[in-house]
């Protein structure tokens, strides 16, 4: 489940995701493996849930690890409607996103676990313009 604190920049963050990893001690566990497109700002108040996975192994994880295809800051007019601008920024590493939890988090055989990705945009995406015109 994606959830997102405010950013005033942007009125659309559209995140493209391909993939999403649990990682651990062993070899990472793919969650989801698809595309989809999540818009962070529609996320302020709720959270949006990605995926279920019934078939991760028990055991304890350290992490999880989104990969993004691309990333699209939007502006749009007063219409809500209109793009004004559509900024792609570069992705680091590759578009490999390793979230770290404040700690380790367990599966259980036979039991639910809900991960949730608080993403705070506003602290989360630092943007500058480069002197070529690229963001």
């Amino acid at each position: 489940m994606f959830t997102d604190g405010p950013m005033e920049r942007f009125d659309q963050i559209l995140f493209d995701v391909r993939r999403i990893d649990l990682t651990g001690a062993g070899s990472p566990v793919v969650v989801f493996d698809g595309d989809v497109t999540i818009d962070l700002r529609q996320l302020e108040n709720n959270g949006e849930l990605i995926t279920l996975a019934d078939d991760v192994p028990p055991g304890d994880y350290t992490g999880v690890r989104v990969y993004v295809d691309q990333i699209t800051l939007v502006d749009l007019d007063d219409d809500g409607e209109t793009v004004i601008e559509a900024v792609y920024p570069k992705l680091p590493a590759g578009g490999r996103l390793k979230l770290n939890p404040q700690g380790p988090f367990e599966v259980v055989a036979g039991e639910s676990l809900l991960v949730q990705v608080d993403i705070d945009a506003d602290k989360s995406i630092t943007y500058h313009q480069t002197g070529n015109g690229e963001w």
